[in-house]
């Protein structure tokens, strides 16, 4: 069973939204226009996942990430989990990107920082496969 990993507290329950989210697809799509036309950049926190913001380019990109701390470190990490829009390869819903979010924050309590894990299986990949390696 998958814990729920430090969620926000709504109406005296934690992790139980009482209160419909107000981080969705179309508040998102509506900022991103807004950042466009200003052609600024910025970031809403999720308010289900502590941790968890979308970054809003002012090319109308938007990227989830997640922060986290490893237990005993005491350096902040971050990491993408997807983008919302549907032209790019990492397309991902809010939904799953708090699962993703979810689990990087369980790793990490556990004293697993999953950038360094993407590191060190990129090297070996470039090693093995040298000049012929591709992102896909």
């Amino acid at each position: 069973m998958t814990k729920i990993f430090k969620t926000r507290k709504r109406r005296g329950k934690d992790g139980v939204p009482v209160e419909k989210s107000k981080f969705t697809p179309e508040e998102l799509f509506r900022l991103a226009r807004k950042a466009g036309a200003k052609g600024e950049r910025t970031r809403e926190r999720d308010d289900v996942i502590i941790g968890m913001y979308a970054k809003i380019e002012s090319s109308k990109l938007i990227t989830f990430h997640v922060d986290y701390k490893v237990k005993g470190d005491a350096v902040r990490y971050h990491v993408t989990l997807g983008a919302l829009n549907e032209e790019r390869y990492d397309c991902i819903t809010i939904e799953d990107a708090r699962k993703r979010a979810n689990i990087v924050k369980m790793l990490a309590a556990e004293g697993t920082n999953v950038r360094h894990g993407l590191h060190r299986r990129l090297m070996e990949e470039i090693d093995a496969q040298g000049a012929k390696w591709s992102i896909a």
